[in-house]
This record gives structure tokens, C-alpha cells and sequence, in this order.
């Protein structure tokens, strides 16, 4: 083998210089497209970011819309509710003036009928008490004796009579 004369030297020294900064490049263009590829990888990470945020903003605010309807359907319900309450005593209390109306008139037929039988009892009681006072006066009327009285009334008609009544 033959020794390299010192221009090929300089020449391989060049070539392996040459082949450095070749790797060096080679290095570089990897290290640029990866650069690029990641930059492409970050702009659609980023993309998809926005498009996550958007979808979570929507899913907030659709939340919120639910939690509003879910309200609003809830005070709807707690209404109705009381107006059934309102409607149920309401009821409660008709219930309780019919009963008391009923018995009132119940009590008050009871009352009636006490009423007459009193007064049945205290009409034959008096007809009872009536025809033994009749019966009684009849017996004390045919026991006494009959007495006739002739009598003649003459009226004076003199002067001094009168003036001494006037007098008087």
C-alpha cells in the first residue's frame, strides 16, 4: 500500500471534514424536520385543544341549560305540590264543616223529635189535668144545692139620696 501523498491527505482530511459537516447537516436536517413534524404535531395538538375547550364550553353551557330545567321543573313541582296541600286541606276542612252541618242536623232532629214528644207528653198531661178538673167542678157543682133568689131592685129617685152620694 502506498503512502498518500500529503495532497490527498488535505483531500481525506477535506472528505472526512466534508462528511462531518455532512452528518453535521444530516443531523441538523433530521433535528429541522423533526422540528417541523413536531411544530405540525403542536399546531394540531393545539388544534385539538381549541376543539376540546369549545366542546367543554358547549357542554357547560348544555349542562347549565339541564340544571335550569331541572330547576325551573323542580320549583314547578314544589308548586304543584303546595296546591295540592292548599287543595287537600281546603278539601280537609269542607269535609269538616259538611260533618259538622250533618251532625248539627242531626243533633238538631234529635232535639226536634225530644221536642215533640215533650210536647205530645205535656199537651196529654194538660188534657189529662183539664177533664179531672172538669170532672172534679161537675161532682162539686151537682153536690150544691140550687138556690133560686127573687129579687126586685127600685131605684130612688130622690134628691137628698143623690146629693149624699155626691158627697160622698
Amino acid at each position: 500500500m502506498r503512502k498518500p501523498t500529503p495532497e490527498q491527505d488535505e483531500l481525506l482530511l477535506e472528505i472526512k471534514g466534508l462528511r462531518k459537516d455532512l452528518k453535521d447537516m444530516t443531523k441538523r436536517a433530521e433535528t429541522a424536520e423533526e422540528k417541523v413534524g413536531l411544530q405540525e404535531q403542536i399546531a394540531a395538538l393545539e388544534s385539538q385543544q381549541t376543539e376540546l375547550r369549545k366542546k367543554i364550553e358547549l357542554d357547560k353551557i348544555e349542562r347549565d341549560r339541564q340544571v335550569e330545567k331541572h330547576e325551573r321543573e323542580k320549583r314547578e313541582l314544589e308548586h304543584y305540590i303546595g296546591l295540592e296541600k292548599k287543595r287537600q286541606e281546603f278539601e280537609i276542612d269542607q269535609a269538616k264543616r259538611e260533618t259538622e252541618v250533618a251532625i248539627r242536623e242531626g243533633n238538631l232532629a234529635t232535639e226536634r223529635d225530644v221536642f215533640d214528644k215533650n210536647l205530645k207528653f205535656n199537651n196529654e198531661r194538660f188534657e189529662k189535668t183539664e177533664k179531672m178538673l172538669r170532672e172534679f167542678c161537675d161532682s162539686v157543682l151537682n153536690r150544691l144545692p140550687t138556690v133560686t133568689v127573687d129579687r126586685q131592685i127600685t131605684e130612688s129617685t130622690s134628691r137628698t139620696h143623690r146629693q149624699g152620694k155626691a158627697t160622698d
